[in-house]
């Protein structure tokens, strides 16, 4: 994102863990780009922002030849709610309250 951006990150820190990355940022040691589900961290001195044009894209793996009725239930259940090509991302109401905004 930053190549793509024309910006070169000056790397001071780093963190392995997603509480010591949002300690660093809450400390002023710069930004991180994180994945939408850890907004609902509320870390204090750290304010979320979306970026636009980004997406993340999760995969679901298993054992090869695993048919098992607990793992074909959730293979249903996952291709139930996916998204379609042009329903990438569902679009936040102003009428949901925020917690459940921040959920997302």
């Amino acid at each position: 994102m930053c190549h793509h951006a024309g910006i070169v990150p000056r790397i001071g820190a780093q963190g392995r863990t997603v509480q010591t990355i949002l300690a660093l940022v809450a400390a002023g040691f710069g930004a991180a780009v994180m994945a939408d589900s850890y907004r609902v961290l509320h870390r204090e001195g750290v304010t979320p922002r979306r970026l636009a044009g980004t997406a993340t894209t999760l995969h679901l793996v298993w054992r090869a030849g695993d048919m098992s009725p607990l793992l074909t239930r959730l293979m249903t259940a996952l291709n139930a709610v996916k998204p379609g090509p042009d329903d990438e991302r569902p679009e936040t109401r102003a009428s949901e309250p925020d917690s459940r905004r921040a959920a997302r």
